[in-house]
């Protein structure tokens, strides 16, 4: 009896092992499927632009044309939910070709894609572009089209309302003639010690290439620079700098220079943070906080030497 029970037990064991194994391949098995029909239908969603490839995309810009574009992937659920307000105005282009520009989407998951996802400056998808004769690329304000309207009037004209400095230029010579001068010096690794050692003060922003806070605040930082220069008081002894924290993290790391922008006003050894450095500011309290300001704030710190 107990031969034939343990016997029993043993096939109960086996039973359930084989539909615990079974249950989880069927599992997997679903999930392939809808993943596979999920991707299937953002293909065939967007059917109002016209899908482009690295090559078509190249002779474009080499041509001059002016077009809007949406950089997406295949399984990219807030290009899913950017599609229907994607593809209104892209059907209302075909309609109208003497008003819009022509509307392309192109899978930025594709391998002769990447370079092209750098040199449109695309951080994260979708990412929606107006491009201006080939040689100018303006990225839509905001991080999802959220109404059909709101890209119309991006489309008509809106898009020269974007913050030149965060236009992408395709042109050395338009980037020359057209950029305006930034009054922020950019520094790295093999220069910023120098500038320590130069000035009794420097006020540094450490920025990421792909924050949108960064971008939006350039022209604002260049502004303190001019208004340093032009200051009787700080002209000698104070320099503005901005610094990549991703090509320099060692710097930022020692600045404490997280998240993005960071704006450290360093002196020598000691280094104080410029408070909420993301709300809006007026150019004086930057110089304020030069001045002195910097002497109530909390949070500050100390460089050690190196061992």
């Amino acid at each position: 009896k107990k031969k034939k029970k343990k016997k029993t037990q043993t096939k109960l064991i086996i039973i359930a092992k084989m539909n615990k194994t079974f249950f989880c391949l069927f599992f997997i098995l679903v999930i392939g499927i809808e993943y596979t029909l999920q991707e299937d239908k953002l293909h065939v969603d967007i059917e109002e632009s016209i899908e482009i490839d690295a090559d078509r995309l190249e002779e474009l810009l080499q041509a001059g044309e002016s077009f809007m574009i949406m950089f997406y992937g295949p399984t990219c659920g807030m290009c899913g939910y950017t599609k229907p307000k994607w593809e209104p105005v892209a059907a209302a282009a075909k309609e109208y070709p003497d008003i819009y520009p022509k509307f392309y989407h192109i899978n930025a998951k594709e391998d002769k894609t990447a370079p092209y996802n750098r040199k449109f400056l695309v951080s994260g998808l979708p990412g929606v572009i107006y491009v201006e004769n080939g040689k100018k690329a303006y990225p839509y304000p905001e991080r999802l089209v959220t109404s059909d309207d709101k890209l119309i009037e991006f489309v008509k004209g809106g898009y020269k309302d974007i913050n030149i400095y965060n236009a992408v230029y395709f042109d050395d010579e338009l980037e020359k003639q057209e950029m305006p001068e930034n009054h922020a010096v950019l520094a790295n690794k093999h220069n910023f010690d120098k500038y320590i050692d130069e000035y009794d003060f420097v006020f540094v922003e450490f920025f990421g290439p792909f924050c949108g806070h960064c971008k939006n605040f350039i022209p604002k930082w260049s502004a303190v620079g001019l208004a340093v220069k032009e200051d009787e008081e700080l002209k000698d002894n104070t320099i503005v700098l901005r610094v990549n924290a991703v090509d320099d993290r060692v710097l930022a790391t020692r600045y404490d220079g997280f998240p993005w922008p960071s704006l450290i006003l360093i002196s020598g050894k000691d280094y104080y943070r410029f408070p909420e450095p993301r709300e809006e500011r007026e150019v004086e309290e930057y110089i304020k906080f030069i001045k002195g300001g910097y002497k109530s704030e909390r949070n500050e710190g100390h460089i050690h030497d190196e061992l």
